[in-house]
């Protein structure tokens, strides 16, 4: 917390209103470069006729990385990796330029309940304006309550790991 205070305040960025995520992981603070634009989401790397568009936030965005690697050396298939940090804003513009390169099929993955999630959205959103796409969602399926040394660990037991997202992909 003490980081983004003192972040803000050196860019001079004054802001009644702070969002922290806790938990027992030390993922890096960024994937990339590119400054967050609030709504906006960011395009993160993008391969030559990609078959998927990769969407996820957080510590999700490092097992879609996982997935995007897998997919690449394993079956040639290229992907579009897309940093989604405003699961209530809808970035037309980033997602419907994703689908048209992929021909429609986007997969969302996140690490909490499939119900009320960014795929809820995303999919609210695009039917709104009559975009056609087919989704693949990895997401919790209604379970709850496990412990386990690290989240890398819980992705694993609950599939949405960047080895099981790539390889439900492939079973496409």
């Amino acid at each position: 917390m003490k980081m983004s205070i003192e972040k803000r305040d050196k860019e001079k960025e004054k802001s009644d209103h702070f969002i922290f995520f806790l938990g027992r992981e030390n993922f890096p603070l960024s994937i990339s470069e590119k400054k967050i634009e609030f709504g906006k989401a960011r395009l993160i790397a993008e391969d030559e006729n990609p078959q998927f568009a990769l969407v996820g936030y957080g510590p999700m965005l490092f097992e879609l990385m996982k997935a995007r690697e897998i997919l690449k050396k394993e079956a040639n298939i290229g992907t579009i990796l897309i940093d989604y940090p405003f699961v209530n804003k809808f970035d037309d513009k980033t997602i419907i330029d994703a689908l048209k390169k992929t021909k429609g099929n986007l997969v969302v993955a996140e690490d909490h309940q499939e119900q009320g999630s960014l795929a809820s959205f995303l999919s609210l959103e695009l039917a709104k304006q009559k975009i056609s796409f087919n989704i693949s969602q990895f997401a919790l399926k209604g379970t709850y309550g496990r412990s386990a040394y690290s989240a890398s660990e819980l992705y694993r037991y609950f599939g949405i790991d960047g080895f099981n997202i790539a390889k439900g992909l492939l079973k496409k």
